[in-house]
């Protein structure tokens, strides 16, 4: 029996400590997110997007969509899918790939299509690809009869500054 008690004695400290470490690690990146997305609403937005890392980036377009009232739900960094993270509203899901690149980068409407085709895959209501550079003349033809919305650098610095 000895054993048992001590476990719980144990728990019984361990427990709050674990917990408000975890809710302190949530603010903390919550905090983060916030303090990226100001530094993207002013008169140089775009350059500030295209110097931020691919994660620092994900996390911004996570929390606009998250202060548009969107549940976030996160994916692995770069998953395999190329899904960068899932939003609901409702019952309805919707995907989000990103491609963080040079704003002088453009994705081109295989890109888009190979996004289509994940959508499809996974049942998804609709999907935002977003990137820090600009699409092809063909990726915006492609998506325009889709449920797909093609994000551009410039929309995304737009897209931010409404959200905050």
């Amino acid at each position: 029996m000895q054993p048992a008690v001590s476990l719980a004695s144990v728990a019984e400290f361990a427990l709050p400590v674990i917990l408000t470490a975890l809710a302190f690690g949530a603010l903390v990146r919550r905090l983060h997110r916030a303090r990226l997305v100001r530094g993207i609403t002013g008169s140089r937005g775009l350059t500030v997007i295209e110097n931020m890392t691919w994660v620092d980036f994900e996390l911004v377009v996570g929390e606009a969509f998250r202060r548009q009232g969107y549940d976030v739900h996160g994916r692995k960094p770069g998953g395999s899918d190329g899904i960068a993270f899932e939003l609901r509203r409702g019952s309805e899901l919707f995907l989000v790939e990103c491609k963080h690149w040079r704003s002088s980068a453009v994705v081109s409407a295989a890109i888009v299509r190979e996004f289509y085709a994940v959508l499809a895959r996974r049942g998804a209501a609709g999907g935002f690809l977003i990137t820090s550079g600009r699409f092809s003349d063909d990726a915006l033809a492609y998506a325009q009869d889709s449920h797909l919305e093609l994000i551009d650098g410039n929309a995304l610095v737009q897209l931010l500054a409404a959200a905050s």
